[in-house]
């Protein structure tokens, strides 16, 4: 089944794609790019989905799925995006101009056109769907991403990933700066069983702020004038402390001092870092 004939069975012959009230509205493209199907990319070739991503249309996306495997799939490319992007925060749809989407009809991706206008608005393509009809390209998709990383495999570049969200949050924590979300990328290292506050931890002991980490961690963990104004951090904090370094407290983290809660977290990287 191809595009045409998969979107005339999906949508009962309705065209819900409405150019005039989509280019007035736009929050759909501002907040993000859609995804694409394999049917939008025909035959789906390893040479055929590079041609699509040399010419700047589209990027490869990578997550760590809650089996450990790594999964690769294609989107629309993003202002800001690159080739390849892992957990990056979605920004504008870059073929979202002043008129609405550049795309012509026939060019723009199923999601795109199985969207039914509204409040918010509603994809016809469930996400159970979309991940299965990923999920028997993963073999091409692995082709395309090594030559996108020149040679580099899935795992090999979620592993550069964490380790280039370590150095980032290291930077955040050190010049107290607000953090973003990295939630996404904490529980992908998780899974992977890759330890997120270790990595930080060794950066810092190599640059001898160790404790000024520690000290903001903690500070970000249970402060609550600092929760209110940096939540994403707080978060954070939470995930990588309580797990890890708080396990070295004999009572709950809720009735510990700062104090003590530092005290644990040097205790933990003395022992396991």
């Amino acid at each position: 089944m191809n595009k045409k004939e998969f979107l005339q069975k999906r949508l009962n012959g309705i065209e819900y794609i409405q150019p005039e009230r989509c280019a007035l509205c736009k929050n759909c493209c501002i907040c993000g790019s859609c995804s694409v199907l394999p049917m939008d990319i025909e035959p789906f070739t390893v040479e055929n989905v590079m041609s699509e991503i040399k010419v700047g249309k589209y990027s490869v996306s990578l997550e760590v799925l809650p089996n450990g495997n790594i999964f690769s799939d294609i989107h629309v490319r993003e202002c800001g995006s690159n080739i390849i992007d892992i957990y990056k925060p979605h920004t504008k749809c870059d073929m979202l101009k002043e008129n609405g989407c550049s795309l012509s009809k026939e060019s723009r991706p199923i999601m795109a056109l199985a969207v039914v206008p509204g409040f918010p608005c509603r994809n016809m393509i469930s996400d159970k769907e979309y991940f299965q009809m990923w999920l028997v390209q993963q073999h091409t998709m692995e082709q395309v991403v090594k030559i996108c990383s020149e040679g580099k495999s899935p795992l090999q570049l979620m592993l550069e990933h964490f380790d280039e969200v370590a150095m980032e949050i290291y930077g955040v924590l050190l010049n107290k700066t607000i953090a973003r979300d990295y939630s996404d990328s904490y529980m992908a290292s998780v899974v992977s069983g890759e330890n997120l506050y270790e990595k930080i931890i060794r950066i810092a002991n190599s640059q001898g702020t160790t404790d000024r980490i520690i000290e903001r961690l903690v500070d970000l963990e249970s402060n609550v004038q600092t929760f209110l104004q940096d939540s994403n951090g707080h978060n954070l904090a939470k995930r990588m402390l309580r797990p890890y370094a708080y396990r070295m407290l004999d009572k709950h983290p809720l009735y510990a001092s700062s104090e003590e809660k530092i005290a644990a977290c040097l205790k933990y990287n003395k022992m396991y870092v």
